[in-house]
């Protein structure tokens, strides 16, 4: 029945309805002749349709990141899909961008451009993306509420790894830092 109704929506160029088709297609949860790798041209009509579509976005970045149904390993066209759910601080898309901006394997490296957009999927309420700003914490660089870079020196640095603590609280200032700028 929700395929019915998303394929509805679909011809009306409801782009969220669209990016339902495509993750029923992921999914495997296909009807019509639709394929699992159909889900690829889907994510790419919903971004076209509305250009932030955050989650459509995601998925196309997930696809060309990892050359996932087919589709080649392309980092500049995956970081092209993300950047506009990012600009609208989608979550996930964030969540995305600040790990690969946090990769100093990545040509992309920016640590305290990564530690502001883990801040921001921190403070969308994932507990996972606040987990994975402790790893990005735990060398203390990040960024205080004005954007300027900041070191941190409180003795809980050394349990971070154990501990969940999100950007935002230090960037609130609620931890001793030694600030720069």
């Amino acid at each position: 029945e929700a395929w019915k109704w998303a394929m509805m929506g679909a011809e009306l160029d409801d782009s969220l309805c669209v990016t339902g088709i495509g993750h029923m297609c992921k999914w495997g949860d296909t009807f019509d002749g639709y394929r699992k790798e159909d889900c690829v041209k889907l994510y790419k009509r919903a971004v076209y349709l509305w250009e932030s579509q955050g989650d459509a976005g995601v998925e196309l970045y997930k696809i060309y990141s990892e050359g996932l149904y087919g589709e080649p390993v392309d980092m500049a066209k995956a970081v092209a899909y993300l950047k506009p759910a990012v600009e609208e601080e989608h979550v996930e898309a964030c969540y995305h961008y600040g790990f690969l901006l946090s990769d100093e394997d990545s040509e992309y490296c920016n640590e305290f451009q990564a530690a502001k957009y883990l801040n921001i999927a921190a403070e969308g309420g994932k507990a996972e993306f606040e987990a994975n700003n402790n790893s990005i914490l735990f060398d203390g660089i990040g960024l205080n509420k004005f954007g300027e870079a900041f070191t941190v020196t409180s003795p809980v640095m050394a349990n971070l790894e154990s501990s969940i603590v999100d950007l935002a609280t230090l960037a609130k200032g609620a931890w001793t830092g030694n600030w720069l700028g």
